[in-house]
């Protein structure tokens, strides 16, 4: 399904089915017990073209009474229910099929049919029905995120049908629930693995305007920018947070990770600003190693001895620079080791220069 999809081709799609194996349904039956007494031709009822034409029409927006059903739906029912509870499946499902031919917008009926299907092991049935089932009740969120749930977990393999399905199912949750954060977040990341990068983006742009700040929503789109080329605009976004937690009590700040540095400085990487990159990693490391405004070293940019595991020899050089004015473990020995090797790689590749200093951080570190 390609990006410009619109949700009713998914929609369209199921319901042409289902119209068929209800076709096929009331053409193998034939028959069924009337409430009333007798015998009655499925097609007195209702011919199977009338049947797809109210099906794809689709149930009207807004607020309804809820429907009653008919006298013969409860019956066809009541035998479908006793034909599942004894196992009968095969007779269960033809007269679910039937109840659906009476009263189609029952959900009960396409819930039932789910459950045959399901006691069968045939799970993608169990979906269709369901999936249908859900346009009998279009504005109850909560069947439509179970059934988007369902969908995902029958994902996998390079099959994308179930989860561009379950796109639509959180799409009609926003349709209700616009501020529904859950299905937002589920629906950019959906978009997000179906490489819908854009859609994706703008999504999470829009609930980081409701969650301003949130750090899950910033990891996504440092992804998803880098992957479109543009990581210039994942930078100002953390940015804007950096400043944010840095502005807070330690305990607020927290929530900043080191996983938030080194996806924050291989921004820069990306640019090849790797300079600007090494700056960025000292100042946060500096931050969360509780070091946040320590003037000796945020004026010292020679090299990077700051980090270096241990005192002796060279960060003791250093005008101004007490072994006891901070612990140990807030210099080098806190420094998580990948983010140690980022800083030798970045020196690396930052300049002819950076080779000596790299060199120097990696004999260190073995």
């Amino acid at each position: 399904m390609s990006e410009d999809t619109d949700g009713n081709t998914v929609l369209t799609y199921h319901l042409l089915s289902y119209c068929s194996a209800l076709a096929r349904a009331a053409k193998a039956v034939g028959t069924y017990s009337s409430p009333r007494g007798g015998t009655e031709r499925t097609g007195s009822r209702r011919s199977h073209k009338e049947t797809a034409q109210r099906s794809l029409r689709g149930i009207k927006r807004g607020q309804r009474k809820p429907l009653e059903p008919s006298d013969e739906f409860k019956h066809l029912h009541t035998q479908a229910i006793g034909a599942f509870v004894d196992a009968e499946f095969e007779m269960a499902e033809q007269l679910t099929l039937q109840a659906i031919l009476v009263n189609p917008e029952m959900y009960a009926a396409h819930s039932l049919l789910a459950e045959i299907h399901l006691a069968r092991k045939d799970q993608d049935k169990a979906l269709t029905a369901l999936f249908n089932g859900a346009h009998t009740r279009p504005r109850n969120t909560q069947v439509w995120t179970d059934l988007a749930e369902l969908l995902l977990d029958r994902a996998h393999g390079e099959d994308d049908s179930p989860v561009s399905d379950a796109l639509y199912c959180y799409s009609r949750v926003i349709q209700i629930e616009p501020h529904n954060i859950h299905a937002r977040r589920q629906r950019a990341e959906l978009n997000r693995r179906l490489g819908y990068n854009g859609r994706a983006a703008a999504e999470y742009e829009s609930l980081l305007r409701t969650l301003p700040h949130d750090l899950a929503i910033l990891r996504s789109l440092a992804e998803i920018y880098t992957d479109l080329e543009d990581p210039q605009r994942a930078i100002e976004q953390y940015n804007a947070s950096i400043m944010f937690y840095r502005s807070k009590e330690p305990e607020r700040a927290q929530t900043f990770a080191w996983s938030d540095v080194n996806i924050y400085v291989e921004l820069f990487a990306d640019q090849q600003r790797y300079n600007e990159g090494i700056r960025a990693l000292k100042s946060l490391s500096r931050w969360l190693l509780g070091r946040p405004d320590d003037p000796v070293w945020k004026a010292f940019d020679q090299d990077d001895r700051e980090f270096d595991l241990d005192h002796y020899p060279r960060r003791v050089e250093v005008e101004g620079f007490y072994v006891d004015s901070h612990e140990d473990k807030s210099y080098g020995k806190g420094l998580p080791i990948e983010l140690h090797i980022k800083l030798g790689l970045f020196r690396l590749r930052s300049s002819a220069q950076g080779i000596s200093e790299a060199m120097v951080s990696s004999l260190k570190k073995e």
